[in-house]
Order: structure tokens, then C-alpha cells, then sequence
């Protein structure tokens, strides 16, 4: 025999943290029930609850966001104008825009053929 025992909830609630919460209420953050806004969209960053539609949570950290915004490590951007490359800022390549390790590049004119090795074309043997 086992010390287990069974916790029964309605369908309209969920557990957190071993606790029934219910799923129009609360949310669920690291373990920890807390209360969603009320008519918001919330996520959850870490252990916190914030409400999507001007925020963003970037490594952790909630940021003010507004329509073109993304995360670059913990810093926002808008990505209309900027480009990230492993966690590092840039500004966007024109035509097709990738990385070489950390440095943006236009891949309609350049080939990354080895971390910071860029070659003008499409082919890494010249």
C-alpha cells in the first residue's frame, strides 16, 4: 500500500504548486498562483504575471513593448530597423538579413562560411 493520496477538482481548475487554482482567475508562475488582470492577456515571466498587451518579458525581465518590438537577450527592439545576432544589437541588413556568429550580414550578397569568416557570394571554397 501506498501514502498516496488524490486530489479531485472541477474541470475549470488546474493545480499550482500542489494548490487548485481556477483557469479564468490565476495563473500559474513558477510555482506560484497568482491573480490575472482582469480582461488582459497575461503571460508569465519567471515567477510574475504581466499583461501582454504593452509588455514583453526579454531574459527575464518585463519591458515596455509596441508592435514591432522582439527581445534581444534582455533588451527590446524594434526589428523593422534592427537585427539580433546571438544576444548583439545591429542594424538590418538590407535584402536578407542573417548572422555569422554574432555580426548581421545580407545573405543575398555574402556567405558565412565560419564565425566571423564572410565571403562576398555563395560559395565558401574561393
Amino acid at each position: 500500500m501506498t501514502n498516496a493520496f488524490r486530489i479531485d477538482i472541477p474541470w475549470y481548475q488546474n493545480l499550482c504548486g500542489g494548490q487548485p487554482m481556477e483557469a479564468m482567475v490565476h495563473i500559474c508562475c513558477g510555482g506560484r498562483r497568482q491573480n490575472v488582470p482582469l480582461y488582459e492577456a497575461s503571460e508569465c515571466c519567471g515567477k510574475t504575471v504581466y499583461t501582454t498587451k504593452n509588455r514583453i518579458c526579454c531574459g527575464g525581465q518585463i519591458r515596455y513593448r509596441n508592435w514591432f518590438s522582439e527581445c534581444c537577450g534582455t533588451q527590446v527592439y524594434d526589428y523593422r530597423s534592427q537585427y539580433c545576432c546571438n544576444g548583439r544589437l545591429q542594424d538590418l541588413p538590407y535584402r536578407q538579413p542573417a548572422c555569422c556568429g554574432t555580426e548581421a550580414y545580407d545573405a543575398y550578397y555574402y556567405i558565412c562560411c565560419g564565425l566571423g569568416d564572410l565571403r562576398r557570394g555563395h560559395n565558401c571554397r574561393n
